[in-house]
């Protein structure tokens, strides 16, 4: 197999939240995962959650699938999250079946950072994670 192209290129919080945001595009060999790896690495204890990117990534090396489960454990530790936005189906399937249900993997940017911050019911890789707010609304009426 020839050298596979990536590009990391972007890393920051999302928004004025203590969400880390990292981005590869492209073909995201080992190398691209590790860069994501040591960028999240980076990230002060405050940073309770994370999100990988790969939502323009067209191939992941599912041999580096590990990195991204090991700092998933370590935001965990830390009582936050990790999660993945992949915009391909193929790519999503790469990273499902080489992780399992060990990382939350999404179609949408949006919904890996809703599920990372607890915002919303959302679903990841056939698992449900309850928002850790409470739900406001009407309660139903009892007749």
């Amino acid at each position: 197999m020839g050298l596979m192209k990536n590009k990391t290129s972007k890393a920051g919080l999302v928004g004025d939240s203590n969400v880390a945001l990292v981005r590869a595009d492209g073909e995201v060999d080992r190398a691209g995962i590790e860069a994501c790896d040591y960028l999240l690495s980076k990230a002060g204890e405050e940073t309770t959650g994370a999100v990988v990117d790969f939502s323009r990534a067209t191939h992941v090396d599912y041999r580096a699938t590990p990195l991204l489960v090991a700092r998933r454990r370590v935001f965990k530790a830390r009582g936050g999250e990790l999660a993945v936005a992949a915009g391909r189906a193929d790519v999503r399937n790469i990273l499902r079946a080489s992780a399992g249900a060990e990382i939350p993997v999404f179609s949408t940017l949006e919904e890996a950072v809703a599920y990372v911050r607890g915002e919303a019911d959302v679903v990841a890789a056939g698992a449900v994670k309850q928002s850790r707010r409470p739900k406001v609304g009407k309660q139903p009426r009892t007749l």
